[in-house]
């Protein structure tokens, strides 16, 4: 992916980071600026799209980026960003392919699954993108809970209920979002990336 650009954009605390967070490298017209030997960003810090990735997943992406950036919900996101090691986007094929697989460090994201948490209650798939997000910041950071299967409990691990009350509960509230208080639920289709279930 493209490197940082330095501009004044607002406010906008992703919008300066490059990555996903440029719309100027997700849109395929534009990528790098016209210009991939100024911007080639050499350290790699940056989340960088899997190899394969269509201009549609990155559109999706960007659209997930700008809704979390709008509702200021998108912290994780932006120091994942500044970290030193590549975490990898890639689209899954169905609407269960939503996960943070350690060893490849990429978050693998359906564009359009969201997780129903309640009867008439859907959390978009941007919450999602960011739930993940909280996996891989813990894994890079070291600071990740345990994995270990906890019979009974509806979060199932440690490391679930960390990522759900301390990042996707929150983000979640900014965003109006419904939130949950178990790990799994029901994966729904959503045309959008605006929450078309949430409490205004």
């Amino acid at each position: 992916m493209a490197g940082k650009q330095e501009q004044n954009h607002g406010g906008n605390e992703l919008a300066t980071l490059g990555g996903v967070f440029n719309s100027l490298n997700i849109n395929v017209y534009s990528y790098t600026h016209q210009n991939p030997l100024k911007y080639m960003d050499p350290d790699g810090r940056k989340l960088e799209f899997a190899k394969g990735s269509t201009p549609q997943f990155r559109q999706q992406i960007a659209q997930m980026v700008q809704y979390l950036n709008k509702g200021h919900a998108s912290a994780v996101l932006a120091e994942l960003q500044k970290r030193p090691e590549t975490v990898y986007l890639k689209e899954g094929a169905t609407l269960q392919d939503f996960y943070y697989d350690p060893n490849s460090k990429t978050i693998v994201v359906h564009p359009r699954s969201g997780l129903q948490v309640s009867p008439g209650k859907v959390q978009t798939p941007a919450l999602g993108f960011l739930h993940e997000a909280g996996h891989a910041l813990g894994d890079v950071k070291g600071t990740a809970a345990s994995t270990a299967p906890i019979p009974g409990d509806p979060y199932d691990t440690k490391e679930e209920k960390r990522v759900i009350e301390t990042i996707e509960v929150p983000a979640a509230k900014k965003l109006h979002e419904p939130i949950r208080h178990a790990h799994h639920g029901p994966e729904m289709e959503e045309k959008e990336v605006k929450c078309s279930t949430c409490d205004k």
